[in-house]
Formats: structure tokens, C-alpha cells, sequence
């Protein structure tokens, strides 16, 4: 990266300037958009999505680099659903919106008890295929969405049926977009 008081290269973790001593400026990287925020943000500025200590990275700031332009034509879009926080047959559930943007998918929590962050997001070339099934939160079978990522991870969801036009709406998008 390069210095930008002196415009000189330094190595990318340079906390300070080894030429004039300037302080790097650091910000939090939104996983989603590439948007810069500042380090005490707990949603990008920019998409809305959650910058949990894992997604989010701690990158001093390149001012030659650009965010990737967002995909032209979506239109961002929301919808009620609960997200399957473990893979037992009766898996505990919190609720949360799934959303789509021009940059990805993102899942925000509306309340948990847990102090866990349950907040993801990934880009639409992260996903493998999605699939609408039935799937088990509790003791009574549910609408299921699984959006499954190229790296094998699965996301479950389930949605009552009154969101179920929402729902398809927005897996035509996140369709659309991994053709």
C-alpha cells in the first residue's frame, strides 16, 4: 500500500509510515460491499450488513483500491425468516431478515439470547445452488430454504407461509445471479 502523506510503498500490516511516520488509517471492510467503515461500526454504511469480528477485516486503507461496481438490476429486497443455529434434527432457531443487494445475501439478526453473532453475508459467486424444502426447527416440520456455498457450508432456513412470495422473489435474484 502506499503512504497517504508521503505517497510512498509500505508493507500493507505498517501500522505507521517507515518514511515520515504518518499513522495508517484503518477502517473495518464490509465482507459484502467492500465498503470502508469506521473501526467501531457494528453495520456497513454502505449495505446495511453486520461487521462481526469474523467477516469484517481490520485492513489499512488502499486509496488506489475500488469496491467491484454493484450487479446492475437488482433491486434490494427483504424477508422474515428464522436461521437453523445448529444441525441437530431439533435445531435452535433465532429470527432474522434475509436480504438481497447488488453485492450478495446477507442474514441480520433481529434479537437472539445468544451472545454469539449469528450475522452473515456472502456474494452471489459464493453460492453453489439454493433449494426450497421441508426441514425440522423444533418439534414440527417447516417451509425450508437452504442456500448451499460453494465451499460445502449450508444455510438453513425456514419462513412461515404467508413470506413464501417474497421468499421466491428473492431466490430468483440470487438464481439469476449464479447461472
Amino acid at each position: 500500500m502506499k503512504c497517504s502523506t508521503c505517497n510512498r510503498e509500505i508493507p500493507d500490516h505498517a501500522k505507521f509510515c517507515s518514511y515520515c511516520g504518518a499513522k495508517t488509517e484503518r477502517k473495518l471492510f464490509c465482507p459484502s460491499c467492500g465498503t470502508g467503515n469506521p473501526p467501531q461500526a457494528a453495520f456497513c454504511i454502505q449495505c446495511g450488513t453486520g461487521l462481526t469480528a469474523g467477516a469484517a477485516q481490520e485492513t489499512p486503507v488502499r486509496r488506489e483500491a475500488k469496491p467491484s461496481p454493484p450487479s446492475p438490476g437488482i433491486t434490494p429486497d427483504s424477508v422474515t425468516v428464522y436461521y437453523k443455529t445448529n444441525k441437530s434434527a431439533f435445531g435452535t432457531t433465532t429470527v432474522g431478515k434475509l436480504s438481497i443487494s447488488p453485492s450478495g445475501v446477507s442474514f441480520a439478526v433481529s434479537f437472539s439470547l445468544s451472545t454469539k453473532s449469528l450475522n452473515h453475508s456472502y456474494s452471489f459467486s459464493d453460492i453453489r445452488a439454493t433449494e426450497f424444502k421441508m426441514t425440522r426447527m423444533g418439534l414440527q416440520p417447516q417451509l425450508g430454504y437452504n442456500v448451499t456455498l460453494k465451499d460445502g457450508t449450508v444455510h438453513e432456513y425456514a419462513y412461515d407461509i404467508i413470506r413464501k412470495s417474497a421468499l421466491q422473489r428473492i431466490d430468483e435474484v440470487i438464481r439469476s445471479q449464479i447461472r
